[in-house]
């Protein structure tokens, strides 16, 4: 049987105590360890890593798997945390760089959420609430919280019962974009108490920065204020709503890890600038919501374009990176936002400008169908899923198999379609231009996993160990990828 990394280690530290005797002490034991593979240094090396209650990375169950190729040098360590990922992470690359037979490391991400919640896991007063979408960036300044709020009052416009969350302790944008008459918090006589959220036309509206203040700098350490965020979204009282509106802090820290591990989110909306630096980090951002199982349902390039008086459209930051994104990770739902003076007008004011400007002006319309195209797909993936394919390995004939119900069925070659990934390691994610070898793909590889990411693509985890293979259902469908045999399946 297979040992698991606890009994490993431990026969790994007693092979270290015995080394110490001399060899024909114990001959037998000394013959058995007497030679090491990678996975064994690789143990060893993170034997020297501890917590902070002083228990090894092991011990402590942080890291809960470690996928060694000895032939080719690759390694894969899964960890699962709550809170600290990036800095886990660093650790582990950074103790792991002294051996020198690693050929390619990744540490990723071995999510806690459950496949669907339970009803006495969600808190009492998230119990209400039909979606919750998160908006997020990987980096600061791209206008993240002033697409959020724009939003979250287009989604009231269509009739739909709102509320918007400011997760972003640090530096929460909520009070400055929506400024009510009476900004005040106030609490209820319950035992404990509960928040009563801010409301400004229709939308219930919560955040730190709500609170009352001493006029000093927050000075919170990545666990506290994780709890302090739970704290603050599990205590308000939102009562029934069709969609929350998450306005994620930037980046990929404690806070949006955690937020993905304990709530139930259906989708989430990636927001950019046409920068190359901006897209690069859109990619982690996209494959971390992934490992968390979170579908990245739409994507916003905002500060786009600039509309001349005379017509001409100008892009001074370059043409941007939608058509990538749409292509290398199927996301269909992608909007330009201008560069127009009355966005930074209104916004400073405490008014979102779709509240202000006619509802024919340019933004209005955009975040109009932004709105209406998120309900949609929303609507999408909580219906049966009739509409998306059923994608699965049928190992007897190394086949993947795309299967509608009355259609036929499509065969893929498990080779083929690894050799038309489009992730950032097979894609040169700036020019385009292909990375991956097709030559050193081998028919023998096989699909460990084949998960569904919302309604619009699946994700492949493959025997070679690459883990970021993401395919839109309408490509998978597509003559880009070739077919091998269409058998008619007859369903009563």
């Amino acid at each position: 049987p297979k040992l698991n990394l606890q009994c490993q280690l431990f026969m790994l530290r007693l092979s270290k105590i015995l080394s110490l005797f001399p060899k024909r002490t114990f001959p037998c034991i000394g013959r058995a360890f007497s030679s090491r593979g990678l996975k064994e240094k690789v143990l060893l090396q993170l034997d020297t890593l501890k917590d902070a209650q002083g228990l090894t990375l092991i011990d402590s169950k942080i890291v809960q798997d470690v996928l060694v190729e000895e032939n080719t040098g690759k390694v894969d360590i899964k960890v699962e945390v709550s809170t600290d990922f990036p800095k886990f992470r660093r650790k582990i690359m950074e103790t792991l760089s002294s051996v020198t037979e690693i050929s390619d490391l990744k540490v990723s991400l071995n999510p806690i959420k459950p496949e669907k919640a339970n009803e006495k896991e969600i808190p009492e007063n998230l119990r209400g609430i039909k979606n919750i979408v998160a908006v997020y960036s990987c980096k600061g300044g791209v206008g993240k919280s002033t697409v959020a709020t724009n939003l979250a009052f287009s989604l009231k416009k269509e009739g739909k019962k709102v509320g918007l969350f400011d997760a972003d302790v640090y530096g929460p944008s909520l009070p400055t974009l929506v400024q009510p008459k009476d900004g005040k918090l106030l609490l209820t006589d319950m035992d404990p108490p509960q928040i009563i959220p801010i409301e400004f036309n229709g939308v219930k509206a919560m955040s730190f920065g709500y609170g009352p203040t001493t006029g000093k700098s927050a000075a919170l350490r990545g666990p506290i204020v994780s709890q302090l965020v739970q704290q603050l979204l599990n205590n308000t009282l939102w009562d029934e709503l069709d969609v929350l509106i998450l306005d994620m802090p930037p980046g990929t820290g404690d806070i949006p890890i955690t937020l993905a591990q304990i709530l139930s989110i259906s989708g989430s909306v990636i927001v950019t600038t046409p920068q190359k630096l901006s897209f690069v980090d859109v990619v982690k951002g996209i494959e971390l919501f992934d490992q968390m199982k979170i579908p990245t349902i739409g994507g916003v390039e905002n500060m786009s374009y600039l509309m001349c008086d005379c017509g001409k459209i100008h892009r001074p930051f370059g043409a941007g990176y939608l058509d990538q994104l749409e292509q290398q990770y199927g996301i269909k739902n992608t909007y330009e936002i201008p560069i127009i003076e009355e966005l930074s007008k209104f916004s400073d004011s405490g008014t979102p400008p779709v509240l202000v400007l006619p509802d024919e002006t340019e933004l209005c319309q955009i975040y109009s169908k932004m709105a209406k195209d998120l309900i949609q797909e929303l609507q999408e993936m909580n219906e049966a899923k009739k509409t998306v394919p059923d994608v699965f390995f049928k190992e007897d004939d190394n086949l993947v198999v795309i299967r509608r119900p009355g259609e036929d069925d499509c065969f893929i070659k498990p080779s083929e379609l690894r050799k038309k990934c489009k992730c950032a390691l097979c894609i040169d994610e700036m020019t385009g231009e292909p990375l991956l070898d097709p030559n050193k793909i081998f028919d023998s590889i096989y699909p460990i996993s084949i998960k569904p990411l919302g309604n619009y693509a699946i994700s492949i985890c493959w025997s070679d160990g690459h883990s970021g293979s993401i395919y839109s259902y309408p490509r998978l469908a597509s003559e880009e990828i070739p077919k091998v045999l269409k058998v008619r399946i007859q369903v009563k």
